[in-house]
Order: structure tokens, then sequence, then C-alpha cells
């Protein structure tokens, strides 16, 4: 069933990130791993355990540090855009493409996700929205029948119990239980990904983001054409750009020390500090969790919360694209959640560009809506 939601009006919050944390290693507290599960692995952040064998660290880190080939001061201002009040629900999956169209899968009184298209939130009932890739196509799963499906309108089922992720080839990571294992599904053919791997997000080149779980902990690791490259500490990735650099969190220091927010740019582990990164963009900007309950963006060496509508009140950064529209969901009041995204405030020599780039956005949503 396809339906439109009324839209509140926008609340706008602006404020200049990249002054008040510009070390990463701030003095928040480090929300730890288990403090934000999730019901897929897309966004599942499950504790990781400790363990009495130690984990082999990587040669060099460099400190909360992300390389760039331009030198950028400060990150941008931020707006905060209020797409829809979810009530008690809280999304479990949030993704966005690089025409700004994002998904929203909220579990709480059935399965169910929103499109957000451009010009409107729309709520597609029976599957979760897990992934949307720029042809405006969804890797979407009904868990009650253990199916997936590709959504563009209509639904088209595939040959996985569930989809996790799609690329702009329409490239599919997904589980597959019985028998149970990760899969690559490209070109209608199924690639095994490796035992014991949980695949998170793909890029555009079809390298694969995840964790391995061995001898009962988990490690990142960076599936690519075939290859499966395990990461020498305990883990887990979250996010991968086109580039093949990735984000996560883990003990890079050892399982001794505190968790720590990573980048791998393939050949260096970087520290970030304190938080949880779910995703970065091609730039190399970072968004997660910065805290126990704040969004927060990185990028080099800097480290900012997003705004949110309140002191003390929640918020959780989940998915950037190329243009830094980042997307995720706000609490307003305890336990009341809004789905959002922080879009960044153009600078003035951009407005041209984003004036047509939104014609064209919404063009697309007029010929999506007519289906």
């Amino acid at each position: 069933m396809l339906g439109v939601l009324r839209l509140p009006a926008a609340k706008e919050r602006i404020t200049r990130i990249g002054q008040h944390h510009q070390n990463a290693d701030g003095d928040k507290p480090f929300s730890d791993l288990d403090t934000a599960r999730r019901s897929s692995p897309r966004l599942r952040l499950s504790a990781l355990i400790a363990s009495a064998w130690a984990a082999p660290k990587p040669a060099a880190i460099p400190a909360a540090a992300i390389p760039s080939s331009a030198a950028r001061a400060v990150l941008p201002e931020y707006v905060l855009r209020d797409l829809g009040d979810l009530g008690f629900g809280m999304p479990s999956a949030v993704d966005i493409n690089e025409l700004g169209q994002a998904v929203f899968t909220v579990v709480v009184g059935g399965d169910r996700f929103y499109l957000w298209d451009g010009s409107g939130l729309w709520e597609i009932q029976g599957v979760r929205g897990l992934g949307i890739n720029d042809r405006g196509q969804v890797a979407a799963t009904a868990p009650t029948l253990m199916q997936s499906y590709v959504w563009d309108g209509t639904l088209v089922e595939l040959p996985l119990s569930r989809a996790l992720d799609i690329n702009n080839a329409g490239h599919l990571i997904g589980i597959i239980n019985d028998p149970y294992g990760a899969w690559l599904y490209a070109n209608d053919a199924l690639s095994p990904l490796g035992d014991g791997v949980i695949p998170v997000a793909i890029n555009n080149s079809d390298q694969i983001v995840g964790y391995v779980e061995i001898n009962t902990v988990s490690r990142p690791i960076i599936w690519s054409g075939g290859s499966l490259q395990v990461l020498p500490f305990f883990g887990q990735g979250y996010g991968i750009n086109d580039l093949g650099n990735i984000v996560g969190a883990g003990y890079i220091h050892g399982q001794l020390q505190p968790a720590r927010a990573f980048y791998w740019d393939g050949n260096t582990i970087h520290d970030l500090g304190r938080g949880t990164p779910y995703d970065v963009n091609d730039r190399g900007r970072v968004v997660g969790s910065i805290g126990p309950s704040g969004a927060g963006v990185w990028e080099d060496g800097h480290v900012a919360a997003l705004p949110s509508f309140g002191a003390g009140l929640n918020s959780l950064a989940f998915a950037i694209n190329n243009d830094g529209v980042i997307a995720g969901t706000a609490e307003e009041g305890f336990g009341h959640w809004h789905l959002v995204l922080w879009e960044p405030v153009p600078e003035p020599g951009s407005l041209p560009t984003l004036a047509f780039g939104a014609l064209s956005l919404a063009a697309v949503a007029r010929r999506r809506c007519r289906r």
C-alpha cells in the first residue's frame, strides 16, 4: 500500500559546526557499541566481545586525521530539516542516494518504510527498505516471509532471504537463511562472500564492507573481486565510499584499550577518536554518533555535533551523499522521533547549481508518483 503522509512544518536549526569540537578526541563520552543496536546488519552494532587472544595491531595509526587533497578549515553550516513525526517509532535503517532521495525503515507497528523523494514522504507497507541507489531502487525485505525484493514502485522478488543494500548497477548484498550464508547478487548470479561474513554496505564497484565472526568475536572486512580482506583488530565495518575507503568502530589499539571510530583508506587505519561512524562519502566526510546521544560529522581532523531539537535530546546520523546531505533521525521530546535531513548551507556561488538540481529531483519525483 502506497500512501502520502502530510508533513509538519519544517523545523530548521542552523549552527556553525566544526568550531565546537576541533579535536576528534573531545570530552564527550564514547557510547560503546551496544547502545544503539539495530534490527539489521546495516546499522546493527553488536557489542564487541573481549577475548583472551590479543589482536595484532596495525603498524601505524595516525591520530584523528583523515587525509585530503585540499585543506578545508572548518566543516560547513548545517540546517536540520524535519521530514515527519514518527511518534514513538524509531528508524532501524536509513540510507540516502545522490539525488537526495532517502529511505527510513520503521519496525514499530508493522513492517514498513518511508521514502523521501524530494517533494514528499511516501509510506510503503509490508516491507523494510534498507538501501537505495541513484535509480531509486530500494533493497527491501519482508522478514516474516524471509523474502527480499527490489522495490521501484512495485516489488520484484529476489533469491535472498534478506536484502541489505543495493548499488547503482542493481547489485545487492544479502543473506540466505537456509543454508545460512552471505551473498552478492549481481547479473542474476549469486557469489558467496565467505563463512561468517555479515555484509553491511556495497559501493558501485561491488566492494563490500561489513564484519566477520571468528571465535565469537568480530573483525571488520572488505570484500572485493572475490577476495576477502580481514582487518587486524576486533571491530565492525559499517560504511564504504566509491574509493573503497571504509569506516567503522573497533579496538584499533588492542582490546585492552577503549573502542574507537576508525577510517581505513586502503593502506592505513586512521583513528577518528570516540564515536561510532556509519557512513562516508567520496569527499571523506564521515557521519555517525559522537557520544551516547548525539549525531556528528568528521572531516580533516575536525569533528562536531549536528543540530538537534534541543539540549539532551537524542539524534542519530546514518547516511551521507556526495553533496554532504545527511539522513537520520532526531528526538523531539523523550522517545518521540522525527525523520530528518541535515543539509549543508550552500556557499553563495553554488546557489544556481543547487536550484537546477532541485528542479531535476522534483521532475524525477513527479514521474515516480504517477506510477
